[in-house]
């Protein structure tokens, strides 16, 4: 799916436009090359980066940010201008926890991994997520916190718990129109509606609680009496369906679990006689439906039962049910809500999956586990690559795949955790201690590098670079070196990057400008960008800024054609830093109030045509926006 917005200017000259993609990584078969002459030259190294117009700045990943790094999302600059990917593409469900369906048979999923509610339309296509607003009357798209649970009533209007607290209303576009609820009487652990747009919760102090029109109208507390819960008792884990005519269920999944059923009036009825299993233990619940006939049916993993209005048991049938979370009435069958990848959709009665709904293991074209590593060439086109679903994908311009390596297509194992490309367009992967070569058609060629501590060996490779003749330059952070090979993959030097013999480093970045002159970013205590000319000998173009460049935690590093360095750092409020040649720092900012944002962004790219992309391992996405 593509989603366009409108370009976007921004303070002073700069005009940020984003696109959002998915990226990822693989496994690496090692091959160890033998080892030429080791350089003793003092100081980091340099790396060459491609100066033919044909190839882009190298890029590099950081697989892990530092321990410092904001958990929280990143705010970024400008708006996102196309989105293509594992949590937008596709509507991907990782951890869907809760459901609902709204009369147009619109399908609204929880997905505990994004923190948003996805729609889906009545046949299961993404139409987009819903990020309502905690102010009134508003449309944007600030939100009270993680939601938690969903309904819907007879009009189309949506109710949402956040952090299980609080019930937001909103019209079908996503207009808020007030919230409610009573924090006195606990947090609010499931939610339902009836015919007549009531909605009723059960809470965290076993309160059954029934809202109209957004004011208590009645409440029941049934906490347990005895040594057990009895008839007419309920305790927190308990979950509230309706009917039509206003009668209530009140379900525990177990310990025990048992339905009962209440009178519209919150009087109690009777307790459904739910058989028991072979050994005479009880089965663990699933979820209860009742149908627009009365009828209610009842679940558990493997067997659901169906009761009359009255409570008689009229069938006991065998169903197969994948990890369900939750299950929703259709025609002809059931929508499940299930945690295993692919497996949410429309099952019929006897289990059997009809289609999927949320493709959820990101390993569809143009999907993403996690974003791992982004490199752009010169013809606008970028590759991501994703550890976890083993392949790198290549896209044009709009975000289209137009090519994916991975095992069975290169006939290598790799792991691409970082990325670059030589002048000639062949790509490089490098990452479990492995680098390995692919044509322009994504053919595996070589592989160099096996996991150890002697030379040509590496212990944690931490960034990727290629100078102007194709020579490949590796950064290790556990022995806190540059190794520099030829273009076959033969070692040739090696340069330590360590200011002292103890110190630790997590994260190295590596870029190259048109004049071989290598960069290199080192995250943690060490900071800062050390600079090496193509013969490894240490510079300082910076002068005195290289002060103010130390207190830089550098994640990634790249360089456009014109010498621009461009890094991405840990911090919260201002992820990327532009850094002249004298090293003067400048941040893209945007004037704008709805800010895109970045979760866990590890790897920073640039193209010949002044776009930037930012891949985020959490999103699995890449973002690119021109300057």
């Amino acid at each position: 799916m593509k989603v366009s917005l409108k370009y976007l200017m921004v303070s002073g000259l700069l005009g940020l436009v984003f696109l959002l993609v998915a990226c990822g990584g693989v496994d690496a078969t090692n091959t160890s090359v033998p080892t030429t002459k080791i350089a003793t030259t003092s100081p980091p190294t340099t790396t060459k980066i491609p100066s033919s117009p044909t190839a882009s700045a190298t890029s590099t990943r950081v697989p892990n940010p530092s321990p410092t790094a904001s958990p929280s999302p990143i705010p970024l600059v400008g708006l996102p201008y196309l989105v293509v990917g594992t949590p937008s593409e596709g509507g991907s469900l990782r951890e869907p926890r809760d459901a609902t369906l709204d009369q147009e048979g619109n399908l609204y999923v929880v997905d505990n991994n994004t923190n948003k509610v996805v729609k889906f339309d009545k046949e299961g296509k993404f139409k987009n997520f819903v990020e309502p607003t905690t102010k009134t009357g508003s449309n944007s798209n600030a939100n009270s916190g993680t939601p938690a649970l969903v309904a819907t009533d007879n009009s189309n209007n949506l109710y949402v718990v956040y952090n299980n607290e609080m019930v937001y209303k909103y019209d079908p576009n996503g207009k808020n129109l007030g919230q409610f609820g009573d924090q006195q009487l606990g947090t609010i652990t499931s939610i339902t509606s009836d015919k007549d747009g009531n909605i009723y919760t059960i809470t965290s102090e076993e309160y059954l609680v029934k809202y109209q029109a957004g004011k208590v109208s009645d409440k029941y507390q049934a906490k347990m009496s005895g040594e057990k819960l009895n008839d007419g008792e309920f305790d927190q884990q308990a979950n509230v369906r309706v009917d039509g005519k206003g009668n209530i269920y009140l379900f525990e999944q177990e310990d025990p679990a048992r339905l009962q059923k209440f009178s519209p009036d919150f009087k109690f009825s009777n307790t459904y006689a739910i058989p028991k299993q072979a050994d005479g233990r009880p089965y663990s619940l699933v979820d209860v439906i009742v149908d627009p006939n009365g009828n209610v049916i009842v679940f558990s993993s493997d067997h659901f039962w169906k009761f009359d209005e009255a409570g008689k048991l009229t069938s006991d049938s065998d169903i197969t049910l994948d990890n369900p979370q939750r299950l929703l009435s259709v025609a002809d069958g059931f929508i499940l809500i299930s945690r295993t990848p692919n497996a949410t959709g429309k099952i019929d009665l006897k289990g059997k999956q009809q289609t999927t709904i949320g493709s959820s293991n990101g390993d569809l074209s143009g999907q993403f586990i996690g974003a791992n590593s982004v490199v752009a060439d010169g013809n606008s086109n970028f590759y991501v690559g994703d550890e976890q679903s083993h392949r790198i994908q290549k896209f044009d311009q709009s975000g289209k795949v137009i090519m994916t390596i991975d095992a069975k297509s290169s006939s290598v194992n790799f792991s691409p955790l970082y990325l670059a490309l030589d002048k000639k367009g062949n790509l490089y992967a490098a990452g479990n201690s492995t680098v390995t070569k692919f044509d322009q058609s994504g053919k595996g060629g070589f592989s160099f590098g096996k996991e150890g501590t002697g030379e040509g060996e590496f212990q944690k490779i931490s960034g990727l670079a290629l100078d102007s003749a194709d020579n490949i330059y590796v950064g290790d952070a556990e022995k806190g070196l540059i190794q520099k090979y030829t273009p076959t993959g033969a070692l040739i030097e090696k340069y330590s990057i360590k200011e002292k013999e103890e110190d630790q480093l997590s994260l190295i970045s590596l870029a190259i400008d048109s004049e071989d002159n290598l960069y290199i970013g080192r995250g943690n205590q060490n900071g800062g960008i050390l600079v090496l000319d193509s013969k490894g000998q240490r510079k300082k173009p910076f002068g005195s800024k290289e002060t103010a460049l130390a207190e830089l935690n550098i994640i990634s590093l790249t360089i456009n054609s014109k010498g621009t360095i461009y890094a991405l750092v840990d911090s919260a409020e201002q992820p990327i830093a532009i850094i002249g040649k004298e090293g003067q720092i400048s941040r893209p900012s945007s004037g704008s109030s709805k800010l895109p944002q970045f979760n866990s962004p590890v790897s920073l790219a640039a193209d010949e045509d002044g776009n930037i992309y930012i891949a985020e391992d959490n999103n699995a996405r890449v973002q690119r926006f021109h300057l």
